[in-house]
């Protein structure tokens, strides 16, 4: 439907030119199943992306590239909207709503870079220490585990995008996000500690003054 009021909107207003807004916000790397992974691409300017002929490439942990997939034509992103690729493989891509599919998957120490149809560079993200990969600055520090997503930072609805991979992402787990840098608390390790060493002084006191009392009724009983 998306498709359609596109194509309408391009013909009664072809003056719009399209602006490079466009950024790699999450990528699943595995979920249940190796071949459980998407790429989700998100539109952060104010216009209507027509990103018919762009594609999204990776690089495998050796560094060698390949096609991950050619958006088709009528291919649109709308402004402040996503656009999703997802492995095909046990129709996965249905059950996460893919825009675009195919049967090619990502995996640990992998790159994927998004290019227009010219073959130029708009965003890239790579992960763990693979060779040779797309990355501007610095590769995500890791490699995500089974249904673990990489995340752009998001603050008041804006990306962040420094071209800084181990800046601009987080590790996301469903038992608790925990971004790049973060460290746990260290107040809440303290108390968890703390508990266990008072009950222990107290416990110490508790059995010496049993022992002082047991050795004065000795005393008085005339046993040493």
């Amino acid at each position: 439907m998306y498709q359609k009021i596109a194509v309408l909107f391009l013909i009664f207003f072809p003056f719009i030119v399209f602006s490079e807004d466009l950024l790699i916000v999450e990528v699943q790397v595995r979920g249940a199943s190796p071949s459980e992974s998407y790429i989700k691409i998100y539109n952060q300017g104010k216009e209507i992306k027509d990103i018919s002929g762009y594609r999204i490439v990776k690089k495998s942990s050796a560094g060698r590239e390949y096609s991950v997939r050619v958006f088709p034509k009528e291919s649109f992103i709308f402004p402040q909207e996503y656009f999703l690729w997802a492995n095909s493989k046990n129709n996965y891509h249905l059950s996460v709503g893919a825009d675009v599919y195919s049967a090619t998957e990502i995996s640990s120490n992998n790159s994927i870079a998004l290019l227009t149809k010219d073959k130029n560079l708009i965003d890239s993200l790579a992960w763990g220490d693979g060779e040779n990969q797309f990355f501007t600055k610095n590769p995500f520090f890791s490699n995500p585990q089974e249904k673990e997503l990489i995340k752009r930072i998001e603050k008041d609805g804006i990306y962040q995008n420094t071209q800084d991979n181990s800046k601009d992402f987080y590790l996301f787990s469903e038992k608790e996000p925990l971004k790049l840098g973060q460290k746990e608390d260290v107040s809440t390790l303290q108390k968890e500690v703390s508990f266990p060493f008072k009950e222990g002084i107290s416990t110490a006191v508790v059995l010496s003054f049993l022992t002082l009392i047991l050795k004065r009724n000795l005393e008085k009983n005339g046993r040493p």
